[in-house]
């Protein structure tokens, strides 16, 4: 038996545990055999040691070392080992048997295997060897032969007989002669032996790049169908060797595995998932446009537009115009899903024209397990139209009973079987009542066009209706028909529960949430991850991108690829890679200036207060305003509508308990939800008392007082069975309770109904309407502005502020103190910190921030709520005359909307506006050595001239305007030539007035106390004032709120604004002021009331351009020039020397003190 091969039917083992069945391979070190085991009962694997070896005690230490580290390792992938044991003077290894064949027979078995098979096989190989690394081991005998494969392509690593330590101390003396190993398999070092390859200046002991290599060698054979070979597979030798181009290998792909058969470790890659991670870029080589594509839609590329009966389904059968559509297919024959919500999923569905729709599968009610078994006038009604048209019901069909709630399912089908209908009829009523929720919000959506047409032609209003979804038409048989059998077990297989009911209506490419949370393709690096991995000192170029830039992920990787420090290794590189963050539509919001950040979100904000406008003039509301329900069509300009109108008659609907009341009600959606749907109910005991004819409730609980319930809200008697809802009256306060009288809701004597009660529990509910609108449309701006904030969230930080006691224009005073870092308030501070721009530390305009409070502020006044006198019409047409204004203001519809198309620009591309003045100075001021001086003074000179001449053509010629900021982002060079205004704040001097009158100046007026070009005045140019009567006609103290010393530069021609009325300080003597009203010259200030009120410094176009100029000229000439600074010239107040004003700004003298535009010299100089 020592001479020759163990046969079929010999036993070996202590007391003959092992049969050999058969001889399965031979190595360089052993043989191997299949046995069964006859302690384990199973088929294992022998390793037999060679009988030249067995004397060789090296070997023989490192044949028993093989049961040593298999014992430690718990990996599927790698061989199990049971038992090592000596038998007739021979060693051996008992392990796990693998059914199936090794990858050298696989491969032999294809020879031309598949990418997708070759990257499955790489990718388990790779991990396999990389749970080995971690544990500090290498193979050091990767090959074909020791990989066994089973059916599924899972993979098991076996024959572990050269595995040793990486860490060289562990390692002991089981290191490597020349030649140990697979020759076509082994790495260089290998072949050579560790201690002889320090020639090379590499390390002594061997490390996991041994693995690396081998494996590289196993997949360059898959990919090329040949074998490697040291000697014929590569230009020239050892360290300059490189891999010869072949030509089924990529560029990509072999750069990859050139880099990972390097001669010397050191060159090639030190961690084996990033080896795997290149080569899987690299094979699958996709470009940065190639990704942008992908993420650009959710709808496959390829669509089946097929006409088969099995994917039909019909809307409106019972019309005149049935129309029958069909399920649009995926590449798998499955139908489209386009999103879902609470009520419903939406699938897209094409005519026979091959246009595409969108259909809304409802699902059954939630609480459809115990429905309400009784039938509404409405469901009787809608039986009657349906099929009695105009006729009255036939005699014998009374529904009175079947109005009451019946005990159970039983007794109701036995009412609605007496009735003796129709067999169609029977099942409609049955239908409906079962699903009642659902088919009501289904008859809201379905017929919400309708109606609401049909509510404004009763208004005789010429309005046409815009900004919301069209819907084509519906069905209450959608299950009847073959798609829904088709198709069910896929429905089933997505958890969904369908009813009956389907709406068609017409497809929009994505909702503003999909726009908003889907990638981009773009990538930055985890700020917070590379933090902490480095301990905050991470190499610069990573922190210069890490939350800042965003690139594509292939330039990313590149670019850490390419690092080449002794901190970051292969195993960093790959880590840092799977950190990389995809950046999504609030990222692209949060990347731009926050004018860009505006421009972008007008096109959806103006549609989307186009569809509130709609709705309201229809006396409707949409309750649930969200991202998520606003759809949006690309391809050159932007097209939104509100969608998801289910919730525009919720009061007709009726509660089975007053545990599922609120089930009916709109109770938004969280970050959107307005006031009185996330406190949308109160709970109290009151005294029920008769006062008159009235029924009066009083509520004794102190809690109750901070309610926001109100008059026009209904409550719920908890005692009442049928759960009937009471309007309130009215709320008032006697002798510190809470008094609240109801409505007689139309009945004769309410007092019959409710009794008087000493205490009785009450359910109050808070109606929802044009607040409920208006605060999800500021919470969609808030959303959007910020980033992606919760609105919710920020209206519960400044909840403190919501009262009658202040106004918009006091809150917008304090959001001033923060962005001027002037605010002692923390809680305020922390509550605008939302407002302020994350990479440039901006806060927003004035005027967008204005206009989110005046939609989310509940109580407070001057919200476009309280401006309206709570006329829904009046104050949607208020917020739209905003949003035009903002338009004007931002250029709303003059850029590409990267938000739709995806586009990630870095913030350097994005804080600054092409081709303005700012750009153009910053180019000046760089100009700092001496002998370029006079090539900054021709190019300031000429900028300086083209400044005067936009002052004369456009204050002084018959084209002039009122007023615009004279700040460099707001003046562009067009064609090289002429400087221009980008935006006027005001073209009419009527226009300014009327912003005085209502607060609105100081939110259009930039005013950074930080920029060189805006005057103080300008900075501090709206303050509370305190006014206080002397006791002569309009003559009074006053007194600022807080100290500022600009503020003590009050002067003639200001103006305070008391109830809306312009007043103008005509004389300031000894801290008192006398006031003259700007329309009513002859008219008593009415102080009554001590309070403060809104001062306003006077903008005088004059004063202004011209002390602006005085800094265009300090700033051109003089920033940045050597020298001592208290050396250079004041010039920021020509307008004292050079200007003078008459009785208003039209009349205007300006010197001719610059004289330079005689110079034929400097006419022919172009800009610099």
């Amino acid at each position: 038996m020592q001479n020759q091969l163990l046969q079929e039917g010999d036993t070996i083992g202590e007391n003959g545990r092992y049969t050999i069945l058969a001889h399965k391979d031979s190595g360089g070190m052993s043989h191997c055999y299949t046995a069964d085991d006859n302690v384990l009962k199973q088929t294992v694997y022998i390793k037999q040691l060679k009988l030249e070896h067995q004397k060789n005690s090296e070997l023989v230490k490192r044949f028993k070392q093989e049961v040593d580290i298999l014992k430690t390792l718990e990996n599927e992938r790698i061989v199990k080992v049971f038992d090592s044991f000596s038998f007739n003077e021979r060693e051996f290894l008992s392990m796990e048997y693998i059914e199936g064949i090794n990858l050298r027979e696989w491969i032999n078995n294809n020879p031309k295997p598949a990418t997708e098979e070759i990257m499955l096989i790489a990718k388990r190989l790779c991990r396999t060897l990389s749970y080995l690394h971690k544990q500090k081991l290498v193979h050091r005998d990767i090959k074909p032969n020791n990989i066994m494969m089973t059916d599924s392509k899972e993979i098991v690593c076996i024959d572990f007989g050269l595995a040793t330590s990486s860490n060289k101390d562990e390692a002991g003396d089981l290191t490597l002669a020349g030649g140990m190993g697979t020759k076509d398999y082994m790495p260089p070092e290998q072949k050579a032996g560790d201690r002889e390859f320090i020639a090379y200046g590499e390390k002594e002991h061997m490390s996991c790049r041994a693995d690396i290599y081998s494996t590289a060698v196993i997949i360059y054979e898959l990919l090329t169908q040949e074998r490697l070979s040291a000697e014929n597979s590569f230009e020239e030798q050892e360290e300059k060797r490189k891999l010869k181009k072949h030509p089924k290998l990529s560029d990509s792909v072999y750069e990859v595995l050139n880099k990972a058969l390097s001669f010397l470790p050191s060159s090639r890659y030190d961690d084996i998932e990033y080896f795997y991670y290149k080569l899987e870029e690299s094979m699958t080589n996709k470009t940065s446009e190639d990704t942008q594509e992908k993420k650009k839609s959710k709808i496959p590329s390829v669509l089946k537009f097929t006409m088969d009966k099995q994917y039909a389904f019909t809307i409106s059968e019972d019309s005149d115009t049935p129309m029958t559509f069909y399920f649009t297919l995926d590449k798998n024959d499955q139908p489209i899903k386009l999103g879902d919500g609470t009520f419903g999923c939406v699938f897209m569905v094409h005519d026979r024209s091959e246009t595409k729709y969108a259909v809304k599968l409802f699902y059954k009610n939630a609480t459809e397990s115990a429905p309400p078994y009784y039938l509404t006038d409405d469901i009787i009604d809608k039986l009657q139209e349906k099929y009695y048209q105009d006729s009255d019901l036939p005699e014998h069909i009374q529904f009175e009973e079947l109005k009451k709630p019946a005990n159970d399912l039983k007794e109701f089908v036995e009412l609605l079987k007496a009735m003796k209908l129709p067999d169609e009829q029977f099942q409609f009523l049955f239908n409906v009542a079962m699903e009642y929720d659902t088919y009501k919000r289904f008859e809201f959506e379905s017929n919400a066009r309708t109606n609401i047409q049909k509510k404004i032609n009763e208004k005789k209003v010429d309005h046409q209706i815009e900004g919301l979804i069209i819907n084509i038409g519906g069905t209450v048989r959608f299950q009847k028909y073959e798609a829904y059998q088709t198709f069910s077990p896929h429905f089933n297989k997505l958890g969904m529960q369908l009813s009956n009911y389907a709406i068609v209506m017409n497809q929009y490419d994505y909702t503003l949430k999909e726009l908003l949370e889907s990638g981009t393709g773009y990538f930055t690096i985890n700020k917070a991850w590379l933090d902490k991995t480095f301990k905050a000192n991470a190499p610069e170029k990573l922190n210069e991108i890490a939350g800042k830039k965003y690139y594509s992920k292939a330039y990313l990787t590149s670019i850490i690829d390419e690092m080449d420090t002794p901190i970051i290794t292969d195993d960093i590189k790959l880590n840092i890679i799977r950190n990389l963050e995809e950046s999504n539509g609030y990222d692209i919001l949060k990347n731009m200036s926050f004018n860009k950040r505006i421009q972008t979100m007008l096109p959806f904000l103006l549609s989307i207060v186009g569809g509130m406008q709609t709705l309201h003039l229809a006396d409707m509301y949409h309750l649930d305003m969200k991202p998520a329900n606003i759809f949006v069509k690309g391809g050159g300009k932007i097209d939104s509508v509100l969608g998801d109108l289910g919730y525009l008659g919720p009061k007709t609907m009726k509660a089975s308990s007053v545990a599922t009341f609120h089930n009916l009600l709109p109770l938004g959606t969280l970050h959107f939800r307005s006031p009185e749907q996330k406190d949308y109910f109160d709970i109290c005991d009151v005294e029920i008392t008769h006062r008159g004819k009235d029924v009066v409730l009083i509520a004794r609980d102190p809690k109750f007082a901070t309610t926001i319930i109100e008059s026009n809200d209904g409550l719920v008697f908890s005692k009442d069975s049928q759960h009937t809802f009471y309007t309130i009256k009215d709320i008032s306060i006697e002798n510190k309770l809470q008094v609240i009288t109801l409505d007689n809701n139309n009945e004769n004597n309410l007092q019959d109904t409710i009794k008087p009660d000493r205490s009785t529990q009450v359910l109050f509910y808070k109606q929802q309407g044009i607040r409920t609108d208006l605060f999800g449309f500021g919470s969609i701006v808030f959303d959007m502005l910020t980033g992606g904030q919760s609105a919710e969230q920020f209206y519960n930080n400044i909840r403190n502020y919501d009262t009658k006691q202040w106004e918009v224009g006091e809150i917008m005073s304090r959001y001033e103190q923060v962005l001027l870092n002037q605010s002692n308030d923390p809680g305020l501070i922390n509550a605008f910190k939302p407002f302020k721009h994350s990479l440039t530390n901006e806060y927003a305009p004035h005027d967008i921030v204005k206009l989110v409070l005046s939609c989310i502020m509940y109580k407070a006044q001057n919200t476009f709520y309280d401006q309206s006198d709570k006329n829904p019409v009046s104050a949607t047409n208020k917020l739209r005359d905003e949003i035009v204004v903002l338009e004007k203001k931002h250029h709303g519809d003059a850029i590409e909307n990267q938000l739709f198309n995806k586009k990630m620009e870095n913030t350097d591309n994005t804080v600054k506006k092409e081709n303005t003045l700012l750009e153009k100075i910053g180019v000046i001021q760089s100009i700092e050595s001496k002998k370029n001086y006079p090539m900054r003074l021709i190019s300031g000179i000429w900028y300086f001239r083209e400044l005067v001449e936009l002052i004369k053509n456009n204050f002084v010629s018959e084209k002039k305007q009122f007023f615009a900021q004279m700040l460099p982002n707001n003046i562009e060079l067009y064609d090289n030539k002429v400087l221009n205004f980008s935006y006027y704040e005001y073209k009419e001097f009527e226009h300014y007035l009327k912003d005085l009158k209502e607060d609105r100046v100081y939110t259009k007026i930039t005013r950074d106390g930080l920029n060189p070009y805006i005057p103080s005045y300008m900075t501090y140019i709206r303050h509370e004032i305190r006014l206080k009567s002397v006791g002569k006609k309009n003559i009074f103290k006053y007194y600022v709120s807080h100290t500022l010393s600009s503020i003590e530069n009050i002067a003639v021609d200001d103006w305070i604004v008391i109830q809306k009325e312009l007043w103008r300080i005509i004389r300031i003597e000894n801290n008192e002021i006398e006031i003259k009203s700007y329309d009513q010259p002859d008219k008593t200030a009415d102080i009554s009331a001590d309070k403060y009120f809104i001062f306003y410094h006077n903008i005088n176009p004059c004063k202004y351009y011209f002390e602006v100029l005085g800094s265009y000229i300090y700033n051109i000439f003089f920033v940045g020039v050597e020298g001592e600074k208290e050396k250079i010239p004041k010039v920021t107040r020509l307008n004292k020397e050079y200007c003078h004003t008459y009785s208003n700004w039209n009349s205007i003298n300006i010197d001719d003190f610059y004289q330079i535009n005689e110079s034929k010299h400097f006419e022919k100089l172009p800009p610099h």
